[in-house]
This record gives C-alpha cells, sequence and structure tokens, in this order.
C-alpha cells in the first residue's frame, strides 16, 4: 500500500494504491482517488482493504508492506485485530518502552548497529499501543526500523519488497506512460483512465 500524488494547475491529483508484488513487480489492483492534499486517514486506508477482502474473499496475504506514512494507533490497532500480517517502517522519533519499561526512548535507540548490520527483536514491544515485533537495518546514519506481527527475521527482506509499487508509480508517472500530463481533473475519469494503464502495466 502506498500513496502517490502530483500537481495539475491547481488541481491536486492524490492516489491511495494497493497492489500486488508479483515475480519482481508490482501489479496495481485497487486505488482510491483522495479528494484532500496530504496522506491518507485511517478510514481510507481500511475502506480499501475492506473492498479487497469483499471482492477476493478467499485470498491470502503473505504481508501488506508500507511506508512511514502508514502510522498510528487507530490504524496499527485495526491491522493488528484483523490479523493482517503486515512490514511497516516507522519514523526514527516512534517512541517504544526501554528493557527496563520505565522510559520511552527514540525506537532508533533500541538497536546498536553499524553499517551493514541487520537485527531482529525476538521480545515483542509495545508501539502505538499494540505489541509488535521490531527489526533493523542500517545503511546509511540511521537504521531502518521496522514493525511486523509475524516473522521478525525477515521483515526487512520482505519490506524491500515495498519498492517495486515505487519503480511502478515512475514507470506510469514518467517513465513511458507519462500519467502525469494528463489534463483530466475529473477524480471519477482519472480512475477510469488508471485502468487502462494498470492493464498496459502488466
Amino acid at each position: 500500500m502506498d500513496r502517490t500524488n502530483w500537481m495539475f494547475g491547481i488541481f491536486k491529483i492524490n492516489i491511495l494504491f494497493l497492489a500486488i508484488n508479483y515475480k519482481g513487480m508490482a501489479i496495481p489492483i485497487l486505488w482510491t482517488l483522495l479528494p484532500k492534499k496530504g496522506c491518507s486517514n485511517t478510514a481510507e486506508r481500511i475502506e480499501l482493504l475492506q473492498k479487497f477482502q469483499k471482492i477476493f474473499p478467499e485470498q491470502a496475504i503473505q504481508r501488506l508492506l508500507m511506508d512511514r506514512e502508514f502510522k498510528g494507533k487507530r490504524w496499527l490497532k485495526f491491522l493488528v485485530h484483523r490479523n493482517w500480517p503486515f512490514c511497516i517502517r516507522v519514523p526514527s522519533n516512534t517512541l517504544v518502552p526501554n528493557k527496563h519499561q520505565n522510559r520511552l526512548l527514540p525506537v532508533t535507540r533500541i538497536f546498536l548497529l553499524t553499517t551493514g548490520e541487520t537485527m531482529a527483536i525476538r521480545q515483542p514491544i509495545k508501539v502505538w499501543g499494540q505489541m509488535v515485533y521490531l527489526a533493523a537495518s542500517k545503511k546509511g546514519n540511521d537504521p531502518m526500523v521496522i514493525i511486523c506481527n509475524t516473522e521478525s527475521w525477515r521483515a526487512i527482506e520482505d519490506y524491500l519488497q515495498r519498492l517495486q509499487i515505487e519503480t511502478m508509480f515512475q514507470a506510469m508517472k514518467g517513465r513511458g506512460f507519462n500519467l502525469e500530463e494528463t489534463h483530466l481533473k475529473d477524480r471519477d475519469k482519472i480512475s477510469k483512465l488508471l485502468c487502462a494503464l494498470a492493464l498496459a502495466f502488466c
């Protein structure tokens, strides 16, 4: 799940996508055009997932992959209580309890990594009101920290598959399909155009 946006004049085009990773590619399957600027909210994300479940009621999900935009107590509670398997990258200033449970620390303080190292914590930690597992990998100055509700040892590897949707956005918006050049200002028509682009991309 991810979001992409651009401006046509003063008209804001803001799209929340759900895609399936398959053999190294992200295939767009569902989306909603948000009638606003900025991030999606929990209600909009839940609506998209419920639509997926209605269309594909028997489809098992290996992982739902999301970037730092997809945060918050209500959103995480929904995923945990509905038992959606997920990997979410969390902002570096996310607060978590220390091992003594007597103070809160930025999540990056939990991991002491050198460049190139990866680490998964076996015991769950409370993040945004829910008990989840943490994993981290360091390539730059700050570690990339992932929260998940299952198989923390493979969370980093799974999360990196999220980059396929970024490649999909690049292809659809500017590398051949040129979606950003559309002059459409009607969200229903843009959604229909996305149907054609999704088929062509596949």
